[in-house]
């Protein structure tokens, strides 16, 4: 009975180990045969499918993927991923257009576009990630005719420097939050140090920097209360000799730097695409051509352009005495959008971390913006 058992145990490993072979080129003969998605006749590239998840339905269209998850994007990259508009239903469906949360989107133009009955149809949408760090979430929405519940999908990620912040700022939502620690760390794991944090000097957590060596992850603490003149300067930089990330600029959420901030934007109709620029590595005496991009803002007239000279760019002028600022030129990216490129030269006599304010001039009014870096000697 032993030898029989155990012979049944080998045929039965056997038995299996065929199984598992078989179902292996099964599914590699599927994966080969399975029928591949088109966008204007072409095959539909596997990366763009990277991070896919989820689904978005009303019960008669669906969409595939209803998420992008992008993971951890490098400031300024720009993101393609695909979607699949499935039409369900027996009968053609007309798409009447879609809307992105942000200018920082662009999608392919499906206005009009009828999806034909079990039907569907493929769209590209372009995330256009910022040049600072935090998590950047962007959604597209689709309208269609027939009284169809809207769809909405979305792409996600997470802008990381080459030193990551966790959190990708300081302080709270509502401003509740007046201190507390953030956790900084080398993506490549290399050792750097940390010039200054706020303003000041760098207040560690279980590091001492004159007696310990420099490590590729700190604990900080910050105290937003320290910060002179907050509603005008709503970034905590933190400055290092990492060449890769000489500035680490982290948004402060405070009461005082959100919805209240720069009230006149109203008033003057237009608002900064981002409100900082980092200049990274500057030298000093040496002038550098910049660009910041201002955009239509009418919220209350629901968009319309009551004031046609909102995008008259008349001067870029410096607030701080640690640079020069001038106008070179403006351009005209789109109705909404205006390039503002203008010439920064650090003072002479000035090296080390730099935050300074700029004031842009329209015909409807003045916003200011910042403006960071780390300045060196010149040789």
């Amino acid at each position: 009975m032993r030898k029989q058992y155990n012979c049944h145990v080998r045929s039965f490993a056997g038995f299996c180990v065929l199984l598992a072979s078989c179902m292996t080129a099964s599914v590699a003969a599927l994966s080969s045969e399975a029928p591949k998605s088109f966008i204007g006749g072409e095959p539909l590239q596997q990366e763009k499918n990277t991070g896919a998840t989820g689904v978005a339905s009303n019960g008669v269209i669906q969409v595939v993927p209803g998420a992008y998850m992008l993971g951890d994007i490098e400031p300024g990259s720009e993101h393609t991923r695909t979607f699949v508009i499935k039409n369900l239903s027996a009968q053609p469906v007309r798409i009447q257009r879609s809307v992105t949360s942000c200018k920082c989107t662009t999608t392919t133009n499906i206005d009009g576009i009828t999806i034909p009955a079990n039907g569907s149809v493929n769209f590209d949408a372009v995330l256009a990630a910022p040049r600072t760090p935090g998590n950047k979430n962007a959604k597209v929405q689709i309208l269609f005719d027939g009284g169809f519940r809207p769809l909405t999908m979305q792409m996600e990620g997470d802008v990381t420097m080459r030193i990551k912040a966790s959190p990708a700022y300081v302080g709270g939502p509502r401003g509740e939050n007046n201190s507390g620690m953030v956790l900084l760390e080398s993506i490549d794991g290399k050792p750097f140090s940390i010039l200054t944090a706020g303003g000041f000097k760098p207040e560690y957590v279980g590091f001492n920097p004159e007696t310990d060596e420099p490590k590729s992850r700190y604990t900080l603490r910050w105290d937003v209360t320290k910060i002179a003149d907050l509603p005008r300067r709503v970034w905590w930089v933190v400055y290092t000799d990492n060449q890769n990330c000489p500035v680490l600029p982290l948004r402060i959420r405070n009461g005082a730097t959100g919805s209240k901030a720069d009230m006149a934007r109203f008033q003057r109709f237009w608002i900064f695409d981002e409100n900082l620029v980092n200049a990274e590595t500057l030298i000093a005496g040496n002038p550098v051509d910049l660009t910041v991009v201002i955009k239509h803002y009418n919220p209350r007239g629901r968009g319309k352009v009551e004031k046609p000279q909102w995008g008259v760019v008349k001067s870029v002028r410096s607030l701080s005495p640690d640079i020069t600022t001038e106008l070179v030129s403006s351009k005209p990216l789109s109705e909404e959008e205006v390039r503002v490129t203008f010439r920064l030269t650090p003072r002479s006599s000035f090296s080390g971390p730099l935050y300074a304010l700029v004031a842009v001039e329209t015909a409807t009014g003045v916003g200011e913006f910042g403006v960071v870096g780390l300045v060196q000697a010149k040789k």
